[in-house]
């Protein structure tokens, strides 16, 4: 593989292992437009600027010196800027510029043979009658709107022209989302595009077809292709994350499509996640290795001969959970399968996880501790401690995120079970508590030449996750909105308020949770054609909202033209705080729909009653619907720390002039307190 890496941050290690370097992403502005040369002044030139809605966007300029590290100096520059954007790529003077950027760059570094020409990975792409032109009006197979046209005639100039100066030299591309199909023509034979997906998803047979077609559709334009992983683990994710048989299925293509040349695995290297890293390496030199003769090596020089089995057998558990029936139950692998890769933040797959496995997993990893305690050297010793040290860390963020207490789709199998989780949420709260302790311990660890800057930003990462809304237990408190009719549950929920070892935040949802009927109605207003007006005030006017009994706010949302959303717009709210957002639909038509309900927090302040950006913080839930059915919606939100208000949508997707009924629209404050008897609701 002639462009090889795994990690750009981790930079003593890839020189050792003379992994020929890739440098940080998303580096367009940064290199080929001179981003330290005009980002402070902000006197970009004019012919690569974009233009969006007609109007030629001009960056601010930066109030501060910008870092050396380039992959912080482009996030500094886009907060600045306030939005992602991209250069214009129809412009045949923005490849001109960008020639002379990179021929004077590669002037100053002789020894470089990469440069790096990816897009922004945010869109904000180019919006001008030739951008237009060239891209047409097409969607990728990933369900974004085509950039290609003019992008990868962009790259095709720039690689021409600075060719010309440094033959020598290889161009690094993206073919992600917007630029992922490729062109209609050949592109130079210096140019290395990089095709994007988690690698861990071709253990689905469908999604391994459609990549394989993706390299064969690619092979005919480039002379070398790339892959991008996104082969995360603990920064990211709460258990080991290993599928060692499907890297073997991976880099086995490279017999096939001999233009697959360059790899780069996207995450971070830590010692939790065994020899998953060492395997990537060492297919990157021999694609036909013999997987479990490698994995055997490397247990063995871990920890000893007399520990390998253990370890072993302790990774084979976690192997078998990621490719298990019931994680393809989740919700987590159903969304992800879906996009490039899985989300990040959500932990539902914990919900797949049999309490058995992890019990065996306890008693294996003390099996590998105390064999190397009797037979292996010191540093296997050592090594033994710190694979500890990191399990713990495993077990303890997998007990915290809700794990063992719902079926794998994360919804509770009856009431008593629903009962059961509440009361403990005492024990995970403790678990949570552990979890901190253990993420702290692991940062401690100076294992990886990353160092102390990188493992204290993972361990902020870990820890900033739990009881912030971005652990397993939300989506159980979603399931747990079906049975908030229970007195049963309502009487736990009420119990377990007080329990010291619930953080305050959480404490305070419960206490509203266990009084929903004595919290003030925040959708309403004092006047119900004002609510109506509300719910016709968003961008996206595809469903018309009317009123079928304006005074109990019954309302009729009717399909029109383009988008299916409707939302009403709530200002007012509390900045980072929780709400639940609830409504009856009926379906009135004669097939069955889907329903997406979605709580959205705005970043703005909202002025003057204003409708704000999207961009806040997101939660949503799906229903499937029967015609003549009724579902009860509940999903929880959380406003962002900038947020002034809310739009609570109903997304439902009917033919033109087919409706369906909503009523009983209602926002709670969880986190106020509830009213007494005989105050004004």
């Amino acid at each position: 593989w002639s462009l090889r890496s795994l990690d750009y941050r981790t930079e003593a290690w890839n020189a050792a292992l003379d992994l020929k370097g890739l440098r940080p992403p998303h580096r367009v502005l940064v290199e080929a437009f001179d981003m330290y040369g005009h980002a402070e002044k902000g006197d970009w030139q004019e012919a690569m600027l974009p233009t969006y809605a007609g109007v030629k966007y001009r960056p601010p300029a930066v109030s501060q010196p910008l870092p050396k590290n380039p992959f912080r100096a482009i996030r500094i520059f886009e907060k600045a800027c306030g939005r992602f954007w991209n250069p214009c790529f129809g412009n045949p003077e923005s490849a001109t510029i960008a020639v002379s950027n990179l021929v004077a760059l590669l002037a100053r570094e002789p020894a470089r043979r990469t440069v790096q020409l990816d897009i922004c990975d945010m869109g904000g792409f180019c919006e001008c009658e030739t951008c237009e032109r060239l891209n047409g009006n097409r969607m990728t197979s990933m369900r974004h709107r085509d950039a290609g046209g003019s992008y990868w005639r962009w790259v095709n100039a720039v690689a021409e022209g600075v060719s010309r100066a440094r033959p020598d030299v290889y161009f690094v591309t993206f073919a992600y989302r917007e630029v992922a199909e490729p062109p209609p023509f050949k592109l130079h034979p210096a140019i290395v595009p990089f095709l994007c997906q988690d690698l861990s998803k071709i253990g689905d047979e469908k999604e391994f077809a459609k990549r394989v077609e993706l390299i064969r559709a690619w092979q005919d334009k480039a002379t070398a292709l790339g892959f991008w992983d996104y082969g995360y683990g603990c920064r990211h994710y709460v258990i080991p994350r290993l599928y060692s048989d499907l890297q073997e299925k991976f880099f086995a293509l490279k017999a096939d499509y001999p233009c697959l040349q360059s790899y780069f695995c996207e995450g971070s290297s830590f010692i939790g996640e065994g020899p998953k890293r060492y395997l990537y390496y060492r297919y990157m030199w021999n694609p036909k290795l013999d997987r479990a003769a490698e994995t055997e090596t490397w247990c063995r020089a871990c920890v000893g001969d007399e520990a390998a089995p253990a370890l072993k057998a302790y990774y084979a558990i976690w192997e078998d959970f990621w490719k298990s029936d019931a994680l393809h139950e989740t919700d987590w692998y159903k969304r992800g399968m879906k996009g490039l890769y899985y989300n990040f933040d959500a932990r539902d797959y914990v919900f797949a996880l049999k309490r058995e496995d992890l019990v065996r997993a306890n008693a294996l990893m003390k099996e590998v501790v105390a064999a190397a305690e009797r037979s292996g050297d010191a540093e296997q010793r050592v090594r033994a401690a710190r694979l500890a040290a990191f399990h713990n860390h495993y077990r303890t963020r997998i007990v915290a995120n809700g794990a063992f207490q719902s079926q794998p789709d994360g919804t509770f199998r009856s009431e008593e079970d629903a009962v059961r989780f509440v009361r403990s949420l005492g024990s995970i709260g403790r678990a949570a508590k552990a979890a901190v302790r253990a993420g702290e311990r692991v940062c401690a660890d100076k294992v990886e030449d990353q160092g102390e800057r990188f493992s204290r930003g993972a361990c902020k990462s870990f820890n900033e996750r739990l009881n912030k809304g971005k652990t397993g237990v939300t989506d159980l408190f979603n399931s747990l909105l079906a049975y908030m009719d229970s007195p049963d549950v309502k009487a736990a929920l009420a119990e377990m308020a007080d329990d010291p070892d619930i953080d305050p935040e959480r404490s305070r949802i419960l206490k509203g949770l266990s009084a929903l009927d004595r919290l003030p109605n925040l959708a309403r207003s004092g006047s119900a054609a004002a609510d109506l007006k509300s719910w016709n005030r968003i961008s996206h006017y595809g469903i018309k909202v009317t009123a079928e009994d304006l005074e109990r706010r019954v309302w009729r949302l009717t399909q029109t033209t383009g988008w299916c959303a409707s939302a009403q717009i709530v200002l007012g709210l509390r900045k980072a705080n929780n709400y639940l957002f609830s409504g009856r639909l009926t379906n009135t038509t004669k097939k069955t729909v889907t329903v997406t309900q979605i709580f959205s927090s705005q970043h703005d302040d909202l002025p003057n009653g204003e409708v704000g950006k999207g961009g806040g913080f997101e939660t949503q839930r799906i229903y499937t619907v029967r015609p003549g059915e009724t579902v009860r919606m509940r999903v929880f939100g959380k406003t962002s720390p900038k947020c002034a208000g809310a739009r609570l949508y109903v997304i439902v997707s009917l033919a033109t002039g087919e409706s369906v009924r909503l009523e009983d629209v209602e926002l709670k404050d969880l986190e106020t307190e509830p009213q007494t008897k005989g105050q004004d609701r």
